[in-house]
């Protein structure tokens, strides 16, 4: 099966693209995991029930993150110190997804289902 987007498609996304390659391998197992967690997207797609923009948006979304964090591959959290004369200047970076591995957040997964993002607008009553 065709991935929902191309590389083209991501690098219009984010011009900083530097591995086409990589994103194409990536993009098509985006559309793999889309497929099988959600096992009737392309019927869903083919009804009109789903935009396909939509797939190809989370697509390119899920690999830039994976392509994100590849540089950080392994490392769960980062610590480093900095000592000058009587200063001390101490950074820590724990990195949320340090394998670069392909995930929906709730929102895209919602998005799927046809379910709202979850901001609401409500007024209260006597105000």
């Amino acid at each position: 099966m065709a991935a929902y987007a191309t590389a083209q498609d991501l690098r219009s996304r984010w011009p900083a693209l530097a591995d086409s390659a990589t994103a194409e391998v990536l993009l098509e197992d985006a559309a793999l995991w889309l497929r099988t967690w959600f096992p009737d997207l392309d019927a869903r797609i083919a009804s009109g029930a789903v935009d396909a923009g939509l797939a190809e948006m989370i697509s390119c979304a899920m690999v830039k993150r994976a392509m994100l964090a590849s540089e950080h591959e392994g490392q769960a959290n980062q610590q480093s110190t900095a000592v000058m004369g009587p200063f001390t200047a101490t950074s820590q970076v724990a990195y949320r997804n340090p394998e670069g591995n392909l995930y929906l957040t709730t929102q895209e997964s919602d998005a799927f289902d046809g379910r709202p993002s979850g901001a609401v607008s409500m007024e209260c009553a006597g105000m």
